[in-house]
């Protein structure tokens, strides 16, 4: 009798062993380990996003650097055939400027947000779940989170959970140096998809949190009424001595939105394509007509044809380019970009080249500087054509070409030339091409002043050949007789 009631005490024992083992309760490093990577690599979420969006920025500035480059050209090369070439080119970067600001503040910014939320929500979820856990302990064995092999619970020490590294809190860390590894294009591959033996839960750390059951659980005098989740669904809380499950997220599709909403969405946006790398924010390339706002322009301004055809189109912009296609537009940006600038031009201090300068403020000052030089050339022009309808005619042509000063305007005047290398004024003087003309023009006012007089002024000599075509014709028909005509 008393080996029998030793043999029936020994299988129960067995039997409430069993039943512990199974329970499993407390979660090892195979298990949570891959949750503080996931936490970590969510935290730079929020800075790829914001990176992004600083990259598109950049691709903005990069355009409308552009922009004042062409604008720099056009002006230095005003009155030449370049002129036309560098106005369609500025027209192109002016509009993809707009463009891209325009789909940056329309359609980039909110899904860098959508992406930034998603990841920090999901990053919250996670690090409640791991603080709470980890905070479940007694300090020995018996904790939520265990240490390796389960000797020891996993407890949190500065920006570590058990020595792994596991801030818990949202940072902005930079997302530069990070290769996703936790979240992919695929879902959370590196996440536990199930508990198997005692490699994910431990039979000996006993954690209230992981059961529903009334003996080491959180129920009370019973179990609780079913099965609970928590992490957003991922894991499973029985209400029996049995060991919790997961939904396996390993593997993200459409399903997920309605089962695991938080862990969906942070996949789902974190897979879309960089918002930098949309076609918005890179130049166009190709055919020169299909660039942005090109064929608009030239039938609009150029053929004042709304329905011109296409090959018309392709004909003005080869007669400004020298051809239509993207290699002759590469040749003319080229050109712009090895403009040389004079040091002291504007902020820039040395001399380079236009394609050399990448700041805005500096480019705005060259611009700001031969806005000024064609402005006083438009000027002097200006005020030498007043001069010459007013007072020009008592003028020489010398006279006009003295009072030049400034070089370009000069040598503009093909009757002029600039002599920079003379130290008194004046430097704008006649030209070979110039004293010939002065020449001729002295001969016809000489040989006019034989004919209707000498000593009077065109003016003069002009009423005296009036007066004297008149008297001619009363003569010839008989209303005077002929009489000599005086001159003055």
């Amino acid at each position: 009798m008393i080996n029998y009631l030793f043999a029936v005490t020994l299988l129960i024992m067995q039997h409430v062993a069993n039943v512990d083992a199974a329970a499993q309760k407390g979660m090892l490093p195979a298990f949570w380990q891959p949750l503080c990577g996931l936490s970590e690599e969510l935290d730079t979420k929020p800075h790829k996003a914001i990176s992004d969006l600083q990259t598109a920025a950049s691709k903005v500035e990069l355009m409308h650097r552009a922009s004042l480059r062409a604008q720099i050209y056009g002006l230095a090369k005003a009155g030449t055939k370049d002129e036309t070439a560098t106005a369609l080119t500025e027209l192109y970067y002016s509009s993809k400027v707009a463009a891209t600001l325009s789909h940056l503040r329309t359609t980039s910014i909110q899904p860098a947000i959508d992406a930034a939320s998603a990841a920090a929500y999901l990053k919250g979820r996670i690090d409640e779940y791991l603080s709470v856990w980890s905070n479940v302990n007694q300090g020995d064995t018996n904790g939520c989170l265990l240490a390796a092999n389960g000797g020891a619970a996993a407890t949190i020490s500065g920006s570590k959970l058990g020595g792994t590294e596991c801030k818990l809190k949202l940072t902005g860390a930079s997302s530069n140096s990070i290769t996703p590894t936790h979240l992919t294009s695929d879902g959370f591959p590196t996440l536990v998809h199930s508990v198997s033996g005692d490699t994910q839960q431990h039979s000996a750390g006993e954690c209230t949190l992981a059961s529903g059951h009334s003996s080491n659980g959180l129920g009370d005098s019973s179990a609780l009424a079913g099965e609970f989740k928590v992490l957003d669904g991922y894991l499973g809380i029985p209400n029996s001595n049995a060991v919790i499950t997961i939904q396996s997220v390993q593997t993200v599709g459409s399903g997920h939105a309605n089962t695991h909403p938080a862990w969906y969405n942070a996949w789902e946006k974190d897979k879309q394509t960089a918002q930098a790398a949309h076609l918005a924010f890179t130049n166009t390339t190709g055919e020169i007509k299909d660039y942005n706002l090109v064929s608009e322009a030239i039938r609009t301004v150029d053929l004042k044809k709304a329905e011109a055809a296409d090959t018309d189109v392709e004909g003005q912009v080869t007669s400004y380019i020298g051809g239509k296609d993207d290699a002759k537009w590469k040749e003319f940006i080229a050109k712009i970009e090895k403009f040389r600038i004079p040091a002291k031009t504007g902020k820039q201090t040395e001399p380079t080249t236009l394609g050399a300068i990448e700041d805005t403020e500096t480019l705005l000052t060259i611009l700001y500087h031969y806005q000024l030089q064609l402005s006083k050339r438009l000027s002097e022009l200006q005020t030498r054509l007043d001069d010459t309808e007013s007072k020009g005619k008592n003028k020489t042509p010398e006279q006009l070409c003295n009072e030049i000063t400034d070089a370009k305007t000069c040598n503009a005047d093909k009757k002029c030339k600039y002599d920079a290398e003379k130290k008194e004024e004046p430097k704008c003087t006649l030209s070979d091409e110039g004293k010939k003309k002065a020449i001729a023009k002295e001969s016809e006012n000489q040989e006019a002043g034989g004919k209707y007089g000498k000593g009077g002024n065109l003016l003069q000599r002009a009423k005296v050949k009036t007066r004297k075509h008149a008297v001619q014709h009363r003569v010839a028909n008989g209303m005077e007789k002929k009489a000599k005509i005086p001159l003055f």
